[in-house]
């Protein structure tokens, strides 16, 4: 896939405004590019670069755009409460600037974003409200990040169908800027999200195999992307996402066989304490439909022990449906196999009463059912859009 006509544009942009005030500007959206590209080592120099400058801090967009850069290299480290404190500081930096409606908007989108990582919700959904009053209607190719936070939102809220919807308007966002790597988080997003819930509705015995198809679909659609991930644990998350995709499929020994050939035990070094648990989970109910003989008791309690109560709620219902699972076939474990499908059903109810309260903020926010005059906006025919 060709580099996007979004990067062209920075560049040309950059290469305009080699050696006067304005060169840092663009120097800071070049590093927010290569974050959001997974490239780290790029984009740490660009900031650097940026922060040598004397210009630097006279320029409230580059400090703007190099907060979110750095936000967005943390959340890939699982930092998430630093990446929202960067977020709200450079919405103050810009609001101190007197920016144009066009950069509070884009600034309120990732604020949102990272608002949204760190559960912190009901705030997500007062700065999307602030985003979406400040959008300037004659360019909708920097809605991206506000449109993509609702149905990223919608969708961890088990809203399906209207999550679809708002990642379709997302995408033409994308498109109409000519960024690339923005079509394949969204992508990717979109997969994530739905595996989630569908593998949560599986562990539930409420979904249908027309669901589970749909979730494999977007699984795979992500996995075309693979060459434009965003965010340096992309590759991984990439393959976690795999796994999770046969396991809805319920294609066990093929996770056991993905594990080993992308070095299981390395993996669990790199990813967030949920996904680490869940994966350890996900690979003793593996081993359970094996054998009996192959499932590691001491394992299957270390996680247990290790699921507290700060993870999301999803994930810790998940986590012990699949112990419930790997402990039943273990002999003089029926007990312990009950006891983690109740702590599962308990997880789970818990869960659905956060995903309805998300789900209900977001449907009362006012920007919410204005859905038909953002699509003839996003959509007009022939439009033409100023980069």
């Amino acid at each position: 896939m060709t580099m996007s006509r979004y990067f062209d544009e920075i560049c040309k942009a950059l290469e305009a405004t080699l050696g006067t005030g304005e060169e840092i500007v663009h120097r800071g959206r070049l590093a927010q590019y290569w974050a959001r590209r997974g490239d780290r080592e790029k984009s740490k120099s660009e900031i650097a670069r940026c922060r040598g400058s004397r210009d630097f801090f006279m320029k409230t967009e580059a400090v703007a755009n190099i907060n979110i850069a750095e936000a967005v290299l943390l959340a890939s480290l699982g930092r998430l409460a630093e990446s929202t404190t960067l977020a709200r500081r450079a919405l103050a930096m810009l609001r101190v600037g007197a920016p144009t409606s066009l950069e509070t908007a884009g600034i309120l989108g990732w604020v949102a974003h990272f608002e949204h990582l760190n559960q912190v919700d009901s705030d997500a959904i007062l700065s999307l409200e602030d985003g979406f009053s400040s959008l300037p209607e004659s360019n909708p190719s920097y809605w991206f990040r506000l449109l993509l936070t609702v149905a990223d939102m919608l969708a961890f809220s088990g809203e399906l169908d209207s999550a679809r919807d708002w990642y379709r308007r997302a995408r033409r966002a994308a498109e109409l800027s000519g960024d690339e790597i923005a079509v394949a988080e969204l992508t990717y997003n979109m997969a994530a999200y739905f595996c989630h819930e569908t593998r949560i509705r599986e562990a539930q015995h409420a979904v249908s195999e027309a669901e589970i198809g749909n979730c494999l679909r977007f699984v795979s659609t992500a996995k075309s992307y693979s060459g434009l991930r965003c965010g340096s644990d992309s590759e991984w998350m990439l393959r976690i996402l795999e796994m999770q995709a046969l396991m809805l499929d319920r294609r066990y020994q093929e996770v056991v066989v993905t594990a080993d050939r992308d070095g299981y035990q390395d993996l669990l070094f790199l990813i967030r304490e949920e996904l680490r648990l869940l994966l350890r989970a996900d690979v003793q109910l593996c081993f359970s439909r094996r054998s009996k003989d192959l499932v590691n008791i001491d394992e299957i309690t270390d996680i247990a022990e290790l699921t507290r109560s700060e993870i999301d709620a999803g994930d810790r219902g998940l986590i012990f449906s699949s112990l419930g699972a790997a402990a039943s076939v273990v002999p003089g474990l029926s007990a312990l196999s009950r006891r983690f499908f109740e702590q599962a059903s308990e997880c789970f109810s818990l869960n659905r009463l956060e995903q309805l309260r998300i789900s209900d903020g977001l449907k009362g926010a006012r920007f919410f059912n204005s859905g038909a005059d953002l699509d003839a906006i996003l959509f007009a025919p022939q439009r033409a859009i100023t980069l």
